[in-house]
């Protein structure tokens, strides 16, 4: 690109194909590849090497037995995954939490996954909990 820009201000080229229509759609394809390879790195289940669905608990919790107040986050282990429907993630979860003796009702929860199990097709979840 920088090239491509040199040859435009030295009047090398004159169609340079750089309008804003043009630089729009190459900072939007960009952006999209951008995503696509941050997503190749965080992915919430990945099969491990005997091909066992993971997924990753991971907490965030404020902490103040510092003398100021501060958020952070802990990486808590991975869990198999052997169903990976929502419901599913959500019952594997929920069992872990409590063994680890701490109560989902003090508890706000947010994830990401690649979608998969948001698929109409697959178990539907109630939202009790």
């Amino acid at each position: 690109m920088k090239e491509h820009v040199r040859r435009i201000t030295s009047d090398e080229i004159h169609v340079h194909y750089i309008g804003h229509i043009i630089k729009n759609e190459l900072i939007s394809l960009l952006a999209q590849q951008l995503k696509s390879e941050i997503m190749k790195k965080i992915l919430d289940s990945t099969p491990d090497t005997s091909h066992q669905e993971q997924m990753s608990l991971i907490v965030r919790y404020v902490d103040f037995n510092s003398n100021f107040v501060k958020v952070e986050e802990s990486f808590l282990g991975f869990l198999i995954a052997d169903d990976t429907t929502g419901k599913g993630i959500f019952d594997i979860t929920l069992e872990e939490l409590k063994s680890l003796g701490l109560d989902i009702d003090d508890m706000r929860g947010q994830s990401y996954d690649n979608g998969s199990n948001m698929k109409r097709n697959i178990k539907e979840f109630n939202g009790d909990f």
